[in-house]
């Protein structure tokens, strides 16, 4: 199920659907990230700490609670692009049956 996620969120299928949230900056620069990775046939984990990674070397982020907020910051980021992929996913006609399911009880 994992892999089947990260493909979908991995996979550049066009831009979000009417009523998917706009991508922030931050957002746009993982997922340029992970394109930059896929289209080097490798699985994107690079692009892991990215984002939260610069946030804790600034003042204040190698605190416990900077370090926390860096973190759930980054997660936000993944988060979105997840769901933007399961929106476009639900909406592909063409996925396979068992996808679909799979999908559906996500």
């Amino acid at each position: 199920m994992l892999e089947l996620l990260a493909a979908l969120m991995l996979n550049p299928a066009g831009p979000p659907p009417e009523g998917a949230s706009a991508r922030t900056p931050r957002t746009a620069a993982l997922q340029s990230c992970v394109d930059t990775e896929f289209g080097a046939g490798r699985d994107g984990s690079a692009c892991i700490g990215r984002l939260s990674g610069p946030c804790q070397d600034a003042a204040g982020g190698s605190t416990t609670p900077g370090m926390i907020a860096c973190l759930a910051a980054e997660e936000a980021d993944w988060r979105e692009l997840m769901d933007a992929a399961l929106v476009r996913a639900a909406a592909d006609q063409d996925l396979e049956p068992d996808a679909r399911r799979a999908l559906a009880r996500s």
